[in-house]
């Protein structure tokens, strides 16, 4: 007498069908979970989105890089430089700085357009500065015009240079040592541009102020930006 078998539930190769299925929904889940939240990493770090609040969007805490909405305006094209930075930094103080060196001699430093508090602060958002020429003396060198507006406060300055810089003419090398988005800290001086009257240049800053090199400078001058 031959027995009829009767198999229950779902034929074995269905099961495994439906555990590869569930293996790779989670698998999919699991990769979809990653990715946002390196998107939210992501976000927050660059202070992209609604984590920007009063910071630069885009760019890190302690940072500063040259601002990538600078555009060239009528009043922007009356300057011989030009340069305008977008910044994200907590501290003391944010302040500009000019000094000038005649040889191996710094005759001047100028402090001028700063921002201070008495504790720590946010300093959020737009520095910039520019050089009018002096057309009395036919120099590029004039009137040095510098502005700050960091988390809703603001200041600015206007130093007149043209003594100062009477060995410059139109021949000139300029230096600048920000590029990219650039981390900054307490303490640091920043050398914003260089500005040397006998139009040697040098690939690394520190290499304009080495005594050996000092000696053929009728004139240089650093922007700074000190950050305290």
């Amino acid at each position: 007498m031959n027995k009829t078998r009767y198999q229950f539930g779902k034929p074995q190769n269905q099961q495994s069908g439906m555990k590869i299925k569930h293996k790779r929904f989670f698998w999919i889940f699991l990769s979809i979970v990653l990715l946002a939240a390196i998107g939210i990493l992501l976000s927050w770090y660059y202070n992209l989105g609604s984590f920007a609040e009063e910071e630069v969007s885009g760019l890190s805490d302690q940072h500063i890089r040259i601002s990538e909405t600078k555009q060239s305006t009528p009043s922007s094209l009356l300057f011989s430089d030009y340069e305008s930075y977008e910044m994200n930094y907590e501290g003391r103080a944010v302040e500009l700085r000019l000094d000038y060196y005649e040889f191996e001699n710094k005759t001047a430093s100028i402090g001028f357009a700063g921002l201070s508090s008495s504790g720590k602060s946010d300093y959020n958002g737009l520095i910039t500065w520019g050089i009018l020429p002096d057309d009395s003396v036919d120099s590029d060198f004039g009137t040095l015009k510098a502005k700050f507006l960091l988390s809703g406060k603001g200041t600015s300055n206007t130093e007149n240079l043209t003594d100062l810089f009477s060995s410059f003419n139109h021949s000139m090398t300029m230096y600048s040592e920000i590029e990219g988005p650039t981390e900054i800290s307490s303490g640091e001086s920043i050398p914003l541009r260089i500005w040397s009257s006998n139009r040697i240049s040098f690939t690394n800053f520190e290499d304009y102020l080495k005594p050996e090199n000092m000696t053929n400078q009728e004139g240089l001058a650093v922007l700074y930006l000190d950050l305290k």
